[in-house]
């Protein structure tokens, strides 16, 4: 098992494509310029033009180089064969930013 690239992408206000992933385990880092505040950002699933998760996982810098989350499938999702999808980074507040994401295979 190895971790392997989904993509890297700079924040933005809306909705960015970060890439295409399959597993359940994801590890995020961030490289930013110094900021007034720590910034923030959500990450959400994307399946097709407009289907999404509801839920959506905040990711911001942490004292540590890289954070793991885990982003599971809804159980729906699994039973239908659909694991792969798309995942999206918006940021939440307006410092500049980019975060690199890796899936766990």
């Amino acid at each position: 098992m190895v971790w392997s690239t989904v993509g890297t992408v700079a924040s933005a206000q809306g909705w960015r494509d970060v890439g295409q992933f399959s597993s359940d385990l994801i590890l995020v880092s961030f490289d930013m310029p110094a900021a007034p505040r720590p910034p923030l950002g959500v990450l959400r699933q994307k399946w097709d033009t407009n289907v999404y998760d509801g839920i959506w996982t905040k990711v911001f810098p942490k004292l540590v180089d890289r954070e793991l989350i885990r982003i599971p499938v809804p159980p729906e999702f699994v039973e239908a064969g659909l694991v792969t999808r798309e995942l999206q980074v918006r940021a939440w507040t307006p410092f500049p930013w980019t975060i690199t994401v890796e899936e766990w295979l």
